[in-house]
């Protein structure tokens, strides 16, 4: 059983209480903390920090770190921005992309750091309609906003709701339009 304490507001903090005891966690001063995002965070130890948008996530993590760690993989990637860790649903994801040795991912606010090599990603997450659109880029196929034709047989991607257009390299445009029933 893993010992976990929680640091939020009265009502988040009888709501988690009551779903870590219903998964056998019990509830004491430990290394792992829980803390709603504007309260104090612990200065040793891990701490998830979430907020009221994020709490399904959350559930979500903690219900994997319940003896089921495989389903974190499927679920969640964990993304690194200014030096905390954030858990991210693919769903959330408009694309990631290489920048150096770096790898990163976009969502419609945030720009993560993640620590997963880019021709891993393309092959775990295919299935979940991903696709390598060149050599430094793999999109989620459901945040396309537009597909414009463009010069020398290369595709331009608008992405939805935010204001980035991501070019698909002519040797990627057959799978691409293949992918998507084109």
């Amino acid at each position: 059983m893993a010992i976990i304490p929680i640091t939020g507001s009265r009502n988040v903090e009888l709501y988690l209480k009551g779903f870590l005891q219903k998964l056998n966690f019990d509830i004491a001063d430990f290394h792992l903390y829980i803390v709603e995002k504007g309260q104090v965070i612990p200065e040793n130890g891990l701490s998830i920090v979430f907020d009221e948008t994020s709490i399904n996530s959350l559930r979500s993590l903690l219900e994997n770190l319940n003896g089921k760690p495989k389903e974190i993989s499927a679920d969640l990637v964990m993304g690194k921005k200014n030096d905390s860790y954030h858990p991210l649903t693919y769903s959330t994801i408009c694309y990631f992309f290489a920048q150096g040795n770096t790898v990163l991912c976009r969502t419609d606010a945030e720009q993560y750091e993640v620590n997963k090599k880019l021709y891993l990603l393309e092959a775990e997450l295919l299935s979940r309609g991903f696709l390598r659109i060149n050599k430094s880029v793999i999109i989620n196929v459901i945040w396309i906003a537009e597909i414009i034709p463009w010069f020398g047989g290369k595709l331009l991607l608008k992405v939805k709701m935010i204001k980035d257009e991501l070019e698909v390299s002519r040797n990627y445009v057959p799978a691409f339009k293949n992918f998507l029933g084109l």
